[in-house]
């Protein structure tokens, strides 16, 4: 998977001054002439893109969902396993092996999830998109660990100064992966364009994209929790259906995440153009 990953590794980004090209972003910020957010474009541009390759999106997010699920599973029950003592006695603290394994599994998902963004961004350009480039991330698995780590520091900072402040920097710093797979740039320098990226297109209107997926998320957990609850669905069945609802709502999701990020790169060209 790393050496079919690498292969289809996102090319590199145009020189500064190129065109923004003919992409849907391209037309709608040539069209309305702002830099700011156009959301109804951006979901219009991913419901296109979905509509021209259902099935790819569809295996690519699937595949997506399914890799994190079991990499979490697997972890969740090496540590189970770790703890749990005889009955009746104490829990052995976790050593160091299942540490290890916790720490392997962050780092997986975050390489699944910059994997991710680079599949769904060709697919919405239209370019060539393989569902192996999922695990694109693999060939940056340190940069994008320590980015994440970063964000996850700054944004956890932030909750504790007070919520909104845990807000601004999450959403401000959430384009990032994107920056580190299209730009090769390293973390620090990611956050920065990132954060100049969203302060561009508008706070408010990048938030609401993601406060939008993330209710999509809830109501997945409680249409499938109560649809069992009602019908009497057996576990198995439950987990299912919120694997295949989760990687619906992901492909979708995403989809419109990176309608958002290319409106943020052809503002970028625009200004290396001027």
């Amino acid at each position: 998977f790393a050496a079919r990953a690498a292969d289809a590794a996102p090319p590199p980004p145009a020189p500064a001054g190129a065109p923004a090209g003919d992409s849907p972003a391209a037309r709608t910020v040539s069209a309305t002439g702002s830099r700011r957010l156009d959301v109804g474009r951006a979901v219009d541009d991913a419901v296109a893109a979905f509509r021209r390759a259902p099935f790819r999106v569809s295996i690519g997010a699937g595949l997506y969902v399914a890799a994190a699920f079991a990499a979490n599973s697997l972890v969740f029950s090496k540590l189970l396993l770790t703890g749990a003592g005889a009955e009746g006695a104490e829990a052995s603290p976790i050593p160091s092996h299942a540490a290890l394994w916790l720490i392997g599994s962050i780092v997986f998902g975050v390489v699944l999830r910059a994997g991710f963004c680079v599949f769904t961004l060709r697919v919405l350009r239209g370019e060539a998109a393989p569902v192996v480039l999922v695990f694109a991330g693999l060939g940056r698995a340190v940069t994008l660990a320590v980015y994440a780590l970063a964000y996850t520091a700054a944004v956890f900072v932030g909750l504790l100064v007070l919520i909104l402040p845990g807000i601004v920097v999450a959403v401000g710093f959430s384009l990032g992966f994107y920056v580190i797979m299209e730009s090769q740039l390293g973390p620090v320098a990611a956050m920065r364009a990132s954060w100049r990226a969203v302060l561009e297109l508008g706070l408010i209107r990048v938030f609401a994209v993601y406060l939008v997926g993330l209710l999509g998320v809830l109501s997945i957990g409680a249409v499938a929790g109560a649809t069992a609850a009602i019908f009497g669905t057996p576990p198995q069945v439950e987990l299912l259906a919120r694997l295949i609802l989760a990687a619906i709502w992901a492909g979708a999701t995403a989809l419109v995440v990176a309608a958002v990020y290319e409106q943020a790169r052809v503002n970028k060209e625009r200004k290396q153009r001027n």
